[in-house]
Parts: structure tokens; C-alpha cells; sequence
């Protein structure tokens, strides 16, 4: 989405409500398992599509929005609060430790999830100290990913 200005804006995509789970005890008694919230930090589209897709298909998880700038990102992340944070550090420009710092103010009892194609030990251990949670590098499936998301 562009504005008159040209700057890229993110964009939010609305969540389709996902279908929680709901066991019933012996006694007939209902419990709701509610789904973790997950914000995306990407400026892929295509990744970003086929991940929110991945998510969509199992009930432990809600989108609530995708963001392309880390600005809106951390904006986003203060006033949602969500559970997870997924970072897509191939981003174009991004600033990796700076950004995982500022999301780590925005929300401190967020996971924050950054993923990147590949990188080395003395990247994670930089993610980390920034305030990253889960750093994943290399090949990873998205049922891979999703299944250290649910953790």
C-alpha cells in the first residue's frame, strides 16, 4: 500500500477468526483453549501470504495483522500485545538488533521470533541480547517453524 507520499505503509490484513478448540470434560463442562496472536514483520508478500495461510490451518493460532516497516511494527506490537512476533530479518534496510530492541520495549512479555535463510552463531547471540527469543537460520519447513512457535 503506498501513500501519496510513496512511502510503504504495512499492510494489515485482517484475521479471519480461526475456530478454537473446544474439549468438553466428562462432566459436560466446556474449556476453550484460546489461539496464540502472532504479528508478522515481513516485507515479502509472498512469505507473508503463504505463512499466514500455514497458521490459519491449525487452531492455535490468530494473525492480527502483517507490518512492512518496522516503525508501524513496534507501533502495532504496543497496542496489540500480541503473544509471538515473528521477524523476517531479510528485510530490505532493517536494522536487526535495533528493531528486536525496540519490540522488546513495545511488549515486553512478547515471544520474539526472528527468522533468517541463514546465519551464524554470533548473529543469534547478537538477536538474543537484543531481546530475541527463538532464532531460527537455515532450512526450516513452515511445520517446523510453526511447531517452535507453539512451544
Amino acid at each position: 500500500m503506498q501513500d501519496c507520499a510513496g512511502t510503504r505503509h504495512a499492510e494489515l490484513r485482517a484475521a479471519q477468526a480461526l475456530p478454537a478448540r473446544v474439549p468438553t470434560t466428562r462432566a459436560g463442562e466446556v474449556t476453550r483453549r484460546l489461539p496464540l496472536t502472532v504479528v508478522l514483520v515481513t516485507d515479502d508478500d509472498h512469505f507473508a501470504s503463504t505463512l499466514v495461510d500455514h497458521l490459519d490451518e491449525h487452531d492455535s493460532f490468530t494473525v492480527l495483522g502483517v507490518m512492512a516497516h518496522e516503525g508501524t511494527a513496534v507501533t502495532f506490537t504496543s497496542r496489540r500485545d500480541p503473544r509471538i512476533v515473528l521477524v523476517d530479518l531479510r528485510m530490505a534496510g532493517l536494522a536487526e538488533e535495533r528493531l528486536i530492541e525496540r519490540l522488546r520495549v513495545a511488549a515486553p512479555t512478547t515471544i520474539i521470533a526472528a527468522v533468517r535463510g541463514s546465519g551464524s552463531v554470533e548473529e543469534e547471540s547478537d538477536l538474543r541480547t537484543a531481546g530475541a527469543d527463538l532464532y531460527t537460520s537455515g532450512a526450516i519447513t513452515l511445520n517446523d517453524l510453526v511447531e517452535r512457535l507453539a512451544r
